[in-house]
């Protein structure tokens, strides 16, 4: 995995750096805290919910026990049971009576608000008449099913609350408060009965005041829907159960006249949900600002380091070319600065050094050549003289003095070495001189031909480069051969190189002969032995044209030899530092 990591580049390395440690853990963290954020304003919500409902609770609960407490203080009012316990015997005693005690007692609390809540006292005193505000128990009030909760009721002093069903509104049920009047039972023996019906106005009113966005509803012991803000007309059990709003529930447990009944409240989950957008967009802004600049930091700082670092790159391949005249750049003081300062001083030091060296080798190489030149030239004369003193003493003939020119001619090329360039042309009349010279060695028994192409004669070669080819075909090829012998010159361009064909008839070279002296001629140029002339041939082109020139033999036995030579087309070559390629 080292490794691997070592091969990703600098600015991907960065990116994952970036990525890795600060956009994926501040994404997570930025998540985290939206997530305890929208819980907490969610929380909240339903907390603020929850306290508007209890308000609401608190509110009816209070309006009720309101009139609870107007039950309380009748059912304390020893005149108003004495009054209704009174036996009358007169209709004016009786009229008196109501006006003076029963009726006033009653309106000193319901007057003002009789649009809210009446009162009635029953009794089953027949000596009272059933008018105004009293109501006698006759058949139809026993059969009322609030009658029935007093009237079974064994505890003394117990409030009723019971839902009425209006038969002129029966979609608006009303409350009745009833209490028995027992409070002084042993000094009456009639029943009086108390009840007090609370309007649906009054429960609208005391509600409707509530500060709820949600929808309330209120439910009485026996599931009857007795409130509904908004007068919405709806299925409450459909509502409850949907996923798409929030129900909140508060009963009534310390109320004993209330227990069974409860509040709640319906709430769009949309709108907590709108009310989280605020959260959202706190966290997206603070999710932007916290990415936007270290991301334009990371951008800025990885564009610097990879940029320099590129540029340095390209000059290392600069100099991996050979090429040493670097252009500067603006250095910083950081460590990227420094290497790149510090590039520039060893490329400098190394341009140097190659300066020196490659001047030492010029020397080197130059003295080299001097050396091969000097191994060629004596060579060709002793061979030379050679024949000429064989052919003085077998025919003892005056054709000498020809061949003596010839010599005289070859040598004076030779030791004049002012250039190591000659034309190709230059290179062909040395070649006749020598091939002149051992037509009158090995007479009838040598012909030769040249073809050379005019375009190519002007084209500058290593001097004496081709001609110790030529004198191995005469020597190696043809002196062995008993018929009449043949060497051929051929030259052309071919894809802007010089190609010249030696050839010639002689016995030619076995395989593993010509194995050895390929292997030869590619050997250390100071070595001595056999393939002398080959080998000076072929490093003095390795000197010149480095691996620019390629020099070929092919031979099959008895049907001579073929040597290739493929050099560079280069005219007008006058000394060897002006055409070679001194890169190093």
């Amino acid at each position: 995995m080292l490794k691997h990591w070592n091969d990703i580049r600098l600015r991907n390395k960065l990116l994952i750096l970036y990525v890795v440690a600060i956009f994926f853990p501040m994404i997570i963290t930025n998540l985290i805290f939206y997530n305890i954020t929208a819980d907490n304003v969610r929380t909240q919500k339903i907390t603020d919910l929850s306290h508007a409902l209890d308000k609401s609770k608190d509110t009816y609960r209070k309006a009720i026990e309101s009139v609870v407490e107007i039950s309380s203080v009748l059912y304390t009012d020893s005149e108003l049971s004495a009054a209704l316990d009174n036996n009358y015997s007169t209709t004016n005693e009786m009229l008196i009576a109501y006006d003076s005690i029963l009726n006033s007692s009653i309106n000193q609390f319901v007057s003002i608000r009789k649009q809210f809540y009446n009162a009635y006292l029953y009794s089953n005193n027949e000596t009272l008449i059933s008018s105004g505000v009293l109501r006698f128990i006759d058949k139809q009030t026993e059969n009322e099913e609030w009658y029935h909760l007093v009237r079974n009721q064994s505890v003394i002093g117990e409030l009723h609350l019971h839902t009425n069903k209006d038969i002129k509104r029966p979609d608006q049920p009303y409350l009745s408060i009833i209490r028995k009047l027992d409070y002084f039972r042993k000094s009456g023996s009639y029943t009086k009965i108390l009840k007090i019906d609370i309007m649906p106005e009054f429960v609208k009113e005391t509600l409707d005041d509530d500060s709820s966005n949600g929808d309330l509803y209120l439910i009485n012991d026996n599931g009857d829907l007795l409130y509904s803000s908004h007068n919405k007309a709806m299925d409450l059990q459909e509502e409850m159960k949907s996923d798409k709003n929030l129900v909140l529930t508060s009963t009534f447990d310390n109320i004993s006249y209330l227990q069974g009944w409860k509040m709640i409240v319906i709430y769009p989950k949309d709108q907590i949900v709108s009310a989280l957008h605020h959260s959202r967009l706190l966290f997206i802004y603070l999710m932007l600002a916290n990415l936007l600049l270290p991301s334009l930091i990371i951008i800025v700082l990885s564009s610097s380091l990879n940029s320099r670092i590129v540029v340095l790159w390209k000059q290392m391949k600069q100099v991996k070319n050979q090429h040493y005249d670097l252009v500067k750049v603006d250095q910083a003081n950081d460590e990227i600065g420094q290497l790149t300062e510090e590039f520039y001083r060893l490329t400098s030091q190394i341009s140097l050094l190659i300066r020196d060296v490659y001047e030492a080798e010029l020397g080197r190489k130059q003295a080299q050549l001097n050396a091969l030149q000097s191994q060629i030239n004596p060579h060709f004369l002793f061979n030379t003289l050679e024949t000429i003193r064989m052919n003085s003493m077998v025919k003892n003939e005056h054709d000498t003095a020809l061949v003596i020119s010839r010599l005289a001619r070859s040598f004076r090329r030779s030791i004049t070495w002012g250039n190591d360039f000659v034309p190709i042309s230059e290179e062909m009349e040395i070649i006749i001189d020598f091939l002149e010279i051992q037509k009158f060695r090995f007479e009838h028994r040598l012909l030769y031909e040249f073809h050379i192409e005019d375009a190519i004669k002007d084209i500058s070669i290593p001097k004496m480069s081709i001609l110790p080819i030529v004198e191995n075909a005469c020597i190696h090829g043809i002196e062995r051969l008993a018929g009449v012998g043949m060497v051929r010159i051929t030259g052309h361009l071919e894809n802007g190189m010089v190609k010249i064909e030696i050839s010639d008839n002689g016995i030619g070279i076995s395989d593993e002969k010509l194995e050895d002296i390929v292997e030869a001629m590619k050997g250390d140029v100071f070595n001595q032995g056999n393939h002398i002339g080959i080998r000076n041939v072929y490093n003095r082109l390795k000197l010149y044209y480095s691996d620019g020139f390629d020099l070929t033999y092919r031979s099959e036995p008895g049907r001579g030899t073929l040597v290739t030579m493929l050099i560079p087309a280069i005219t007008n070559v006058e000394s060897k530092t002006e055409w070679r390629d001194t890169s190093v």
